[in-house]
């Protein structure tokens, strides 16, 4: 058994998990703007985009599910399967989007086919029996990995985009004078 010289594969596995696991650079989700400001804004928005579906809950309506949402002064109307619905800004607890989850499986297929690519491609550039030198290897690493995963996160984004996913962008905040639910 030789020693070539490279533990480029192994050194990605520590980087890859420890920029995984990590506090500020690992996946989380945005905390939900909590204001009323902040919610004119993000229905603003949601309103440049009729197709797009929401998700408003209301203490009084309880959940509507719509879309071509309109922001009129301090009032909200969204087109829902019953007929327009209108209730006050004021009202709304909660604001779900409806997207999809090609961002979120992209990345999770990206890791270890990159991860594999990179190792592949490693013993292919350092292997003794094919003139491999440790500078090869690296090189044909590197090569492994960002084939590995652009080939991995493009078929996971493709796969992902058809998943439905609903995403929380607004949630109020509960202040001490409301009652819990």
């Amino acid at each position: 058994m030789s020693n070539r010289g490279t533990p480029l594969p192994s050194l990605l596995v520590v980087l890859s998990l420890f920029l995984a696991c990590s506090p500020r650079t690992g996946l989380r989700f945005a905390p939900a703007p909590s204001t009323d400001s902040d919610l004119q804004r993000l229905l603003t928005g949601v309103g440049e985009h009729p197709q797009r579906i929401v998700r408003l809950t209301t203490q009084s309506s309880g959940r509507i599910e719509g879309n071509n949402v309109d922001l009129r002064g301090d009032s909200v109307l969204v087109a829902t399967e019953q007929g327009p619905r209108a209730f006050q800004v004021a009202e709304v607890d909660s604001l779900w989007v409806k997207g999809t989850a090609a961002v979120l499986v992209g990345m999770v297929a990206v890791l270890p086919c990159a991860i594999f690519g990179g190792m592949v491609g490693d013993f292919i550039g350092g292997d003794p029996d094919g003139n491999g030198t440790p500078g090869r290897a690296v090189a044909c690493s590197l090569i492994g990995l960002t084939v590995g995963g652009v080939v991995c996160g493009s078929a996971g984004a493709i796969l992902g985009s058809l998943i439905p996913q609903w995403r929380l962008k607004y949630a109020r905040s509960a202040s001490p004078n409301d009652q819990t639910r």
